[in-house]
């Protein structure tokens, strides 16, 4: 988990595809690749530590069950 103060939502993502992309790049012989998902979300009014990780777990686990190797966000809009 990374916890990205004073960033925007949009700036967390934009992190999060560089990593993702540096994650692709790396090659194992035994391995075919490395994928990485992300859940990204954004503070809410009154949150408190376990309901943003809450939060952020269950837009990782969006991310591996629509097809993994991909950045789901989950902003105030969709959660708060």
């Amino acid at each position: 988990m990374l916890v990205l103060p004073y960033t925007t939502i949009q700036g967390a993502k934009i992190l999060a595809e560089k990593l993702r992309g540096l994650f692709n790049d790396i090659r194992f012989s035994e391995l075919e690749g490395i994928t990485a998902s992300f859940g990204i979300t954004e503070y809410c009014e009154g949150d408190h530590s376990e309901s943003i990780i809450s939060r952020v777990d269950d837009a990782m686990y969006r991310a591996k069950t629509e097809g993994k190797d991909r950045i789901i966000v989950l902003t105030g809009v969709d959660r708060c």
